[in-house]
């Protein structure tokens, strides 16, 4: 670089310093620095009076630091109006959920404990928050409760913690204005969601520390300044090398106009996410932790089988994606001028190493396997054939398999190889990553693989935006929604599906070159209804969860109109009815879930008019007759709110019904009963699953069908112990559950004597599994409602010692 224009670089950087706006300065005032300790103690000698003061008030404080959730300043009622929220969720299936917006009201600002331009930053980003994605939404709440710890008890940190978090606010403000500019605010997977995810722990971090040390008194705070210090440091230069590299990588701020002109304008634009430092290092660090955990089996009672069709759907759309054009031979991480080097030998032999790996010769590689590690034989793990596992030893054998394959992979990733590596290859080892965790049960992990993944793809669309690559882009949205949801990271999992569905719509409309382009709208919509369906689990407001129930039936119906198209155009393809019999079944639950919520709701409204107009006097307070106690009068507050609702407020329930669900079940049992004729291995658990499923919704509906209730779970019951027979560990946890519904059907059908065996046998089965292997139905309160009901029947048929037996093993 010339002279002069190193001139230009330091006239800009030092205009920019005083800007306060895009520059992220690295003086000690915004950070931390370890030559403090002198004054850190004159601090603390000056406050030992207040710090009596403090002490009485521990306990206060801890309170008003838990109350968050009850007065959370993030969430902004006076915004959000339900009903037109409601109808915006219910007009069109394919229009973006809407929820309610967080909001920094001004008064909460005002409070703060802190500088006025620390309070300015919160303004700018407060006006921000509703165009941002929910992991600003945390970390901006990170930042408001470690300033307020420092106005309490940890008074003497507050130097430290107001340059963490001007520096964090500073980028959350710059990330904030491109996400709103690029219009990215529900768009998952992007580099700005990685990077933002990235620096939100470390605000996390950065807070309990120093909660840490504001619980302590004050003679336990001294000998433990040194070393809360020196955690706050390291967090602090941690978070400053993130948004300095992160800066130049997403062309935010000042540092992002300076890097940007140092690239070669001539060069091709090349994806950037797996160059960022933090996602680098957080790619290490996912694949340290997971070589430690991948050869760990688990308990197969827990664990259960694999689920298949979940299996065949990501074979499906990751052998989609890994069908990559080549990428640029240009440097991944190499945006500036550089010319390349001669890699040196230690270089070579790694990047040997990889080749081999990926490319499938094995001979010259100590632990990899002679078949090799393409991506189409790590998704050759994923085909119908791989998937029948007739006994434990050959299941336990697949994931063991698999867990070798990701530790020989990923020894071979490493970030130094990236300039000198292809883009291809190095997605295809992400890609064969992603795969090997889901097929180890490691879905967290698997999860954020994905997401890497897919912020790559969608780097290469934009700067290829072809049909080819939208198609691609589609489909590895529909393997992160599938991620997202076995990582239970729902909302994630429904704006991945809803951003696939939007780039999938256009192709449709037009009738796109994917033959397959069906079945991915089958997939996206399946994923969508159930992401949307979890959402719903976790919102408090009535009219918006019954609207999010619509719309995740309504999606359901959609998918499954998909499965019927993409049947009928491959009539004979196994793996497409699969797919349709799983998003059958998947509608059936959907509605049943939705049934169920929406006659709790009737009832609960039926009970508060009925206990509103029952006039007594318990509401009476005996020091002060005719009047009310503070909790008994917000009980009845309540109780008249929910009792004035109108009808209108829980919306259309006519939209499912338990027969309908029921239909749905029998469509899907045929299905996958049709294809068992052919491959029983593979299909006789999905056909046990859903007849389960069926007796389930037999027991609560009542009418015609419940006299099929016990019959039902009878054949179930018969179907397991079959399988059990060679895979004992995985289904004897199903026998224990069966048995036990089936007990307490033939208990309330008053048929003791066959309720006791049942009851015999689910606690049989139990003593199997032993004590350390608890299945996902089982809680403290389950287990001990077994023996309770046991205990019950006991003294219904006179028995009052194996009663009095059964109370003390449940007693224990």
């Amino acid at each position: 670089m010339s002279a002069a224009g190193s001139g230009d670089e330091l006239a800009a950087l030092e205009n920019a310093s005083g800007s306060g706006d895009d520059w992220i300065d690295d003086d000690e005032e915004d950070g931390i620095s370890l030559n403090m300790y002198v004054d850190e103690d004159e601090e603390e000698e000056g406050t030992d009076d207040d710090d009596e003061d403090e002490d009485e008030d521990e306990y206060e404080d801890d309170e008003e630091d838990d109350g968050w959730d009850e007065r959370d300043p993030f969430i902004d009622d006076s915004g959000l109006d339900d009903r037109d929220d409601a109808a915006s969720v219910v007009s069109d299936v394919d229009s973006p959920v809407h929820l309610p917006k967080p909001g920094l009201p001004e008064s909460v600002i005002a409070m703060l404990p802190t500088s006025p331009e620390i309070k300015d930053l919160f303004r700018r980003i407060g006006k921000l928050l509703p165009f941002c994605s929910g992991v600003v939404w945390d970390g901006v709440k990170h930042a408001e409760e470690t300033l307020v710890i420092v106005g309490g008890r940890a008074a003497s940190m507050r130097h430290h913690a107001e340059g963490f978090a001007r520096r964090a606010l500073r980028f959350f403000v710059l990330a904030a204005q491109l996400e709103k500019a690029l219009g990215t605010c529900n768009v998952p997977a992007t580099a700005t969601a990685l990077v933002l995810s990235c620096i939100t722990p470390i605000l996390g971090e950065f807070r309990e520390t120093l909660s840490k040390y504001a619980r302590l008194s004050h003679a336990g705070r001294v000998p433990k300044r040194t070393e809360t210090i020196t955690k706050l440091a390291a967090r602090d230069l941690e978070l400053r090398d993130i948004v300095i590299d992160a800066q130049k990588a997403l062309k935010i701020g000042t540092l992002g106009k300076i890097s940007e002109g140092t690239v070669d304008p001539c060069a091709p634009p090349v994806p950037r996410t797996i160059s960022i430092l933090c996602i680098s290092e957080l790619l290490e660090d996912l694949m340290d932790t997971a070589r430690a955990h991948t050869l760990e089996p688990g308990d197969l009672s827990v664990v259960g089988l694999f689920n298949a069709p979940i299996g065949l759907a990501l074979a499906f759309h990751v052998g989609s994606i890994a069908q990559q054009k080549p990428a640029p031979d240009s440097a991944i991480g190499g945006l500036k001028r550089k010319h390349p080097e001669p890699a040196t030998d230690a270089e070579v032999v790694v990047n040997e190493e990889a080749d081999l790996v990926l490319n499938g010769d094995a001979e010259g590689s100590a632990g990899v396997e002679q078949e090799g590690f393409t991506v189409d034989q790590v998704l050759n793990e994923l085909s119908p054939a791989k998937l029948a596992f007739s006994n434990v030893g050959q299941f336990l054998a697949w994931k063991e398999r698999a867990a070798a394959r990701f530790i020989a992979l990923s020894s071979a990733w490493s970030p130094e190889q990236q300039s000198s590596k292809n883009l291809t290859s190095d997605l295809s080892k992400l890609i064969g990553c992603a795969v090997l965790l889901y097929q180890t049960n490691l879905y967290d992990t698997a999860a954020i693989f994905f997401e890497i993944v897919a912020a790559t793809v969608r780097e290469l669309y934009e700067i290829e935006p072809s049909v080819d690559n939208r198609l691609k882009l589609c489909h590895v949205l529909a393997a992160l929604s599938i991620a997202f949801l076995d990582a239970e990271r729902h909302h994630e999992a429904m704006r991945a599906a809803e951003n696939g569905i939007s780039l999938l719509k256009p192709l449709l409309a037009e009738g796109g070159p994917d033959p397959h382009q069906h079945a991915l709208a089958e997939s996206l919509y399946c994923a969508y209804a159930q992401a949307i369906s979890n959402v719903a689990e976790s919102c408090t407001t009535t009219r918006v969860r019954m609207a999010l129930f619509r719309k995740s039936y309504r999606a359901a119906i959609r998918a499954v109109d998909f499965g019927r198209l993409d049947t009928a155009e491959n009539a004979e393809d196994r793996i497409a009815k699969t797919f349709l019999s799983l998003t059958i079944s998947t509608q059936a639950e959907i509605g049943q879930g939705f049934v169920t919520f929406a006659n709790n709701v009737q009832q609960d409204r039926e009970f508060a008019r009925n206990f509103s107009g029952w006039s007594g006097t318990s509401t009476a307070d005996p020091r002060h007759p005719g009047t009310e106690t503070e909790g008994e009068a917000a009980s009845n507050a309540l109780v008249a709110k929910i009792a004035t609702g109108n009808e209108e407020d829980v919306g259309d329930t006519s939209l499912c019904s338990t027969n309908v669900s029921i239909a749905l079940y029998k469509e899907s049992l045929e299905i996958y009963r049709e294809l068992a004729e052919s491959e029983p291995v593979l299909y006789e658990p999905l056909v046990v699953d859903t007849l389960q499923s069926l007796a389930e919704v037999y027991q609560v509906s009542g009418g015609e069908h419940a006299g099929h209730v016990v019959e039902q779970f009878q054949e179930v019951i018969a179907i397991y112990a079959r399988l059990s027979e060679t895979m004992s560990p995985v289904f004897v946890s199903c026998l224990e559950s069966c048995h036990y519904e089936l007990a307490l059907r033939l208990q309330w059908e008053h048929r003791l004597a066959e309720a006791d065996d049942a009851f015999a046998k689910a606690i049989h089965f139990r003593s199997q599994n032993g004590e350390g292997s608890v299945a996902k139905w089982k809680s403290p309160s389950v287990t001990a409602d077994m023996y309770a009901a046991r205990a019950m029947l006991c003294l219904r048929t006179e028995r009052y010692e194996e009663a009095w037996r059964m109370r003390g093993r449940r007693s224990g």
